[in-house]
């Protein structure tokens, strides 16, 4: 195809994948939300107020009717000439009204999963479900708005690589499409932190309540295997990371106990996939892990990413708490650190270290006994 014939069937796909979702969020905003209401009395657990939270997409679907109707003006007159990229220029600053229901999006699917244990309710769907032309259930139709930014992005990457650099849209194009991204991303990270949050409650419902501190946000969590193969699993938080046996996981009181906790500004990585198959080796004031998995480098990023936010963040605070931590001024790419960290039996030590080891001047506490003075490896 020319460039000039394939940007006119992009555009196209951009009309025609507009034109369905527009006519998905009119079926859960016009058809699902009166069916459900219509049959709320007979909900003996869902109220009328879930039902409009849960299909709550009315000033989302506004805005979009509006795209819609600005995309089919410019695809129907469409030449050589027309650009697309000012459309979304205009309109992706409003796109940031998805991040409200980026926010409650996991709510929303917990109180779906809650409402389909009503069979009425399930009955109800189904029936809206065999209504439309749409060969998703609701369940499926309810994720369209988080999927759609990303997918604009897409579309208009594909209209910018088959816009001739002189096309006055290309210019629009390049304008839009970092918009877009950034929306995006916000509305990624919103649902990850929804997420995050849900589970740090979830933590704390379940009896861990020392975990939950107004500063402290989970960043990932996940299992990999240690080298005498057995599973551990990890809990990194934006200040320190939980270690623990897979086998403890069950057991209450674990996510607390502090034989597993270390803080992050005691913590070493290192890629060590040279030696063995997608691993990294992972250091603490306890012990040493080589850890596998096929997402290694996925933690090892993160590790690195939320320690130097950490560092960042222990500069930034106030107060006596952390002081020596925050006169230390850690860098992620020096191994020496100072640090804070009592034992399980009872040894504390104040003082600089690397890779683990205590190393430079410190106090070390044990039995009413201690010493204070240059350590070295």
């Amino acid at each position: 195809l020319k460039s000039s014939d394939a940007r006119g069937h992009i555009a196209q796909e951009i009309l025609k994948t507009e034109t369905y979702y527009v006519a998905v969020l009119n079926s859960l905003a016009n058809e699902y939300k009166p069916t459900l209401l219509a049959g709320a009395q007979h909900f003996p657990n869902i109220t009328e107020d879930d039902i409009k939270h849960l299909l709550n997409v009315d000033s989302i679907l506004s805005l979009n009717r509006t795209i819609l109707g600005e995309l089919q003006n410019t695809i129907d007159s469409w030449n050589e000439e027309s650009t697309i990229g000012d459309i979304f220029v205009r309109f992706t600053p409003f796109l940031k009204m998805y991040n409200q229901y980026a926010v409650k999006y996991n709510d929303l699917m917990d109180l779906y999963n809650s409402c389909t244990k009503d069979s009425f309710f399930v009955e109800l769907t189904e029936r809206v479900d065999a209504k439309t032309n749409f060969t998703s259930r609701m369940e499926a139709l309810l994720i369209a708005p988080i999927q759609r930014v990303p997918r604009y992005t897409l579309l208009l990457m594909e209209l910018r690589k088959n816009t001739p650099n002189g096309h006055k849209d290309a210019a629009l194009l390049d304008q839009a499409i970092p918009l877009l991204q950034e929306v995006g991303n916000a509305l990624n990270e919103t649902v990850a932190q929804a997420a995050n949050r849900e589970k740090m409650m979830k933590m704390s419902a379940g009896g861990s309540l020392g975990l939950v501190k107004p500063h402290r946000k989970l960043i990932q969590e996940g299992v990999l295997t240690d080298g005498k193969n057995k599973k551990m699993h990890l809990i990194l938080f934006s200040d320190m990371i939980i270690h623990r046996p897979e086998s403890k996981t069950k057991k209450p009181g674990t996510f607390e106990d502090p034989r597993y906790q270390w803080p992050l500004h005691l913590v070493w990585v290192s890629d060590t996939s040279n030696k063995v198959k997608n691993s990294f080796s992972l250091t603490g004031p306890t012990t040493s892990y080589v850890l596998t998995g096929e997402d290694y480098k996925t933690w090892m990023m993160h590790i690195i990413v939320t320690t130097s936010k950490h560092f960042e963040t222990l500069e930034c605070t106030q107060g006596i708490q952390m002081h020596s931590e925050r006169e230390a001024k850690m860098d992620i790419d020096d191994p020496k650190r100072y640090g804070t960290f009592t034992f399980p039996n009872k040894q504390k030590y104040s003082g600089w270290w690397i890779n683990g080891l205590f190393d430079g001047y410190g106090r070390a506490e044990f039995l009413g006994d201690s010493y204070e003075g240059s350590w070295r490896l």
